[in-house]
């Protein structure tokens, strides 16, 4: 009866020994995949950054010349005031009439140039996205070292997660942009960040 059992015993051991083996194989296997795309994350994160400091100066670059073409169309704007306030005194009313018509145009060239200024908050919103996934890169990078060690055998890799802080974040990860929700006062205060920055 005991002899019953034994042939069981060793048929389970033989089972449970090849799928210890099947096991390790598959972490093999996995091994170098994960080494790789590990390899990876730095240049990933480089690309990122690559690519936000370019936004960031291209941005900053069309809102300088906005703000140009606004101070311009401001000086245009005293110089058409003086300008028709003259041709009213002289009673030149035909002039009168296509002095206000430039007027009109350079306030609305004025008014299109803020919208621009506007519009260019989107590089303040992909900054904080663009950061928030170099941070997300990061973190996987961490944590797949310390995959690939744990696979290596070093004992050393849990207490590694366990002493990973995490970096105060200086960014909204949720940020998110909405054209026309703001007037020149988050304009003012987007061309002051973009400035700070350089």
């Amino acid at each position: 009866m005991g002899n019953q059992k034994l042939p069981n015993f060793e048929s389970e051991l033989r089972s449970l020994r090849e799928a210890v083996g099947e096991m390790l194989m598959r972490f093999g296997e996995l091994h170098n995949p994960i080494k790789e795309s590990q390899e990876k994350m730095p240049q990933a994160s480089r690309q990122l950054s690559k690519i936000n400091n370019q936004t960031e100066a291209a941005a900053t670059r069309m809102l300088d010349v906005a703000e140009a073409i606004t101070e311009r169309d401001a000086a245009m704007l005293n110089q058409l005031n003086s300008a028709k306030e003259a041709a009213e005194k002289n009673g030149a009313l035909d002039l009168v009439e296509k002095i206000i018509s430039c007027q009109n145009l350079a306030e609305q060239n004025q008014n299109d140039a803020f919208s621009i200024m506007e519009a260019l908050q989107f590089q303040d919103i992909t900054s904080q996205q663009l950061i928030h996934t170099m941070d997300l890169l990061q973190d996987i990078e961490t944590r797949m070292d310390i995959l690939l060690e744990v696979m290596d055998g070093k004992t050393e890799a849990k207490e590694k997660l366990q002493k990973k802080g995490t970096r105060e974040k200086t960014y909204d990860p949720n940020a998110e942009f909405t054209v026309g929700q703001s007037g020149q006062a988050s304009v003012d205060s987007l061309i002051s960040r973009l400035k700070s920055k350089d």
